[in-house]
């Protein structure tokens, strides 16, 4: 067996005569790539989980080779789970999914943050029937912010939405009350946000994400008696100021980060837009303007670029010019882009 020398000093136990040659220490830059492959392992495998994770893997192989393609398919949205139609072998399949379920019982979390193990777990989501996702479900639906926080947890949330059953959704959904403003700023959370946004919720709940963006009370009490911003301010007009200025704070906070490519972004910022004063749309349009063409791919987005250009000063028209330039053809060809051309 090889050991690492950490003070990256060799030392050779063939020296030792007082009995058989057991372990050699030799320098990480003597050792082979295979070597050190080996060695990682040996350091991995004295981890409480390093078997089980083993087995996990060896059965998510086994469920990709029987799909028909030879791989496990990277499926779109659906209502419903797919059916097992193509599937040559589902007994197999079925009890594969049994015997993987039967390892993870009691401590999926465990798995749930590793990239190589959460894989097995999108892929009992995805393939396995209702019991199976229960019971995944049931030991982590107390952690859906912090799977929705983390690099490889968040894709166990994305396709709980995606497969999960309507109760399981709500849950899912219940647990972001409160949360929007703040999982929207966190890279990966906006994510889930974003596929919840789009393909989950209904319009109630729609406005109801909004909602958080128009003040701090609405994290809490949500007014469901109206259904737009334009009927909230109709009805409570002395509330158009505060709105306002705290739609802006946090726009602002979130407009040079990555998740300003995200659909729901673009829709706040259009509703901010449409009711805003001009002081403060000027104000937003100045941090806007250098980033207007991450946002034309979505309505929304274009409709916020082509007030840039409206309501902008000739400085800010002059900037947006600049960064759409190299973008020309492509945004020319986008859906909803090319109105911004049309309004330069």
């Amino acid at each position: 067996m090889l050991h690492l020398d950490k003070k990256s000093k060799s030392q050779n136990s063939d020296e030792n005569t007082n009995g058989p040659v057991k372990t050699k220490t030799v320098k990480r830059e003597n050792l082979t790539r295979k070597e050190l492959k080996k060695l990682k392992f040996e350091k991995k495998g004295k981890g409480q989980n390093f078997e089980i994770a083993e087995k996990l893997k060896i059965i998510w192989e086994e469920l990709r080779s029987l799909h028909p393609s030879g791989a496990y398919p990277v499926q779109p949205f659906y209502t419903e789970p797919p059916s097992h139609k193509g599937d040559t072998k589902p007994e197999k399949k079925s009890q594969l999914l049994k015997q993987a379920c039967d390892l993870l019982k009691g401590r999926v979390k465990e798995f749930t943050f590793a990239h190589d193990t959460v894989r097995v777990l999108e892929c009992i989501l995805a393939e396995g029937a209702e019991t199976h996702r229960t019971l995944l479900f049931d030991e982590l639906k107390n952690d859906i912010i912090p799977l929705s926080r983390s690099k490889y947890g968040k894709f166990f949330i994305e396709k709980v939405l995606r497969y999960g059953s309507k109760e399981q959704k709500g849950v899912v959904m219940k647990a972001f009350h409160g949360k929007i403003v703040q999982l929207i700023k966190h890279t990966e959370a906006a994510e889930v946000v974003e596929l919840a946004f789009n393909e989950c919720a209904n319009g109630a709940q729609r406005f109801e994400f909004v909602q958080e963006f128009f003040d701090p009370t609405y994290k809490y009490f949500k007014n469901n008696e109206v259904s737009s911003l334009g009927e909230l301010l109709e009805k409570q007009p002395d509330k158009k100021a505060s709105i306002i200025k705290y739609m802006k704070e946090e726009l602002v906070k979130v407009l040079n980060k990555s998740v300003i490519k995200h659909s729901i972004v673009h829709h706040i910022l259009w509703l901010f837009m449409r009711y805003a004063d001009s002081v403060s749309k000027s104000e937003v349009i100045e941090s806007v303007r250098d980033i207007v063409h991450e946002i034309l791919h979505t309505k929304d987005g274009s409709r916020v670029g082509m007030h840039c250009v409206w309501y902008g000063t000739a400085k800010d028209r002059k900037v947006i010019v600049k960064c759409m330039k190299t973008f020309v053809t492509k945004i020319a060809m986008e859906e909803h882009g090319h109105m911004v051309l049309l309004a330069l």
